[in-house]
């Protein structure tokens, strides 16, 4: 039971500080949340089913058990004690339950937000991905002022087709975006390629573009990818239909500390 009791403090400790890291003003952007949607999943599934245990388990009619559960906090502290008695109280509790709901609310808005506008973040992501290819194909031309590399018809041809590829690009979304999705791939595989080329290789610039190149097609591919199954999910993931009851002994702290910050 303590080893138990013990392995949740620290893991709603750990959940306490991923929470306040997503939940920094301007860290859940377009580009964040289509880049790390798994990892900010799998945060809201560790973060309820720390507030599940912990929760129902306090509610626990053993003595002992309570005693360990319900250890007393000597000082008070907005995070667990994870070391000692590995104290846990109704504070901290709400404090999780308060900011597991705020990183909730905010990827709901995010993703139906993402869902809604998907096609406009495809299209505007190709339009960038085929400029920096024509860009490029102009740069190896060596006609321009401050490029400072000789006419290279190799590339030129090479980067001109590739924006070729990149127009061609279509929007297709469900079952239909399979056949597209492995295009986009072998476009990226592309792009990782020619940079073996040694006279790309060692041109700084040239590979800042390659790489925003390549992260323009991969949101492309997971703006597409994204549909209404993930709200569900979050929904499913954030069901606290189990602990109605229990939830009463907490209300009076969720009101001191909403009356104190109601933002």
């Amino acid at each position: 039971a303590r080893s138990s009791a013990i392995h949740n403090a620290k893991l709603i400790g750990q959940c306490m500080a991923e929470l306040r890291a997503y939940l920094t003003m301007g860290i859940l952007t377009d580009s964040f949340v289509l880049d790390n949607r798994h990892d900010l999943l799998n945060t809201l599934r560790r973060c309820n089913i720390a507030v599940r245990w912990r929760v129902l388990h306090r509610r626990t009619s053993n003595a002992k058990y309570y005693s360990i559960v319900c250890a007393t906090v000597e000082k008070a502290s907005t995070d667990p004690k994870l070391e000692g008695n590995f104290a846990v109280n109704d504070t901290h509790v709400v404090s999780l339950i308060l900011l597991t709901s705020q990183l909730e609310m905010q990827l709901k808005d995010s993703f139906r937000d993402l869902i809604q506008r998907k096609e406009s973040i495809w299209i505007g992501c190709r339009a960038q991905a085929c400029t920096m290819m024509t860009d490029l194909a102009e740069y190896f031309k060596g006609d321009q002022t401050l490029a400072r590399v000789s006419r290279h018809d190799g590339l030129i041809q090479w980067f001109g087709s590739m924006a070729g590829e990149i127009r061609d690009l279509a929007y297709e979304s469900g079952d239909h975006f399979t056949v597209t999705g492995r295009k986009i791939q072998l476009c990226v595989q592309a792009l990782e390629e020619v940079e073996q080329y040694d006279l790309v290789d060692r041109d700084v610039q040239v590979k800042a573009f390659l790489h925003e190149a390549r992260g323009m097609l991969l949101q492309m591919a997971r703006a597409v990818g994204i549909n209404e199954d993930i709200c569900d999910d979050i929904r499913w993931i954030s069901d606290m239909s189990y602990g109605v009851e229990s939830m009463k002994s907490y209300v009076q702290i969720i009101h001191t500390r909403i009356s104190k910050d109601p933002s």
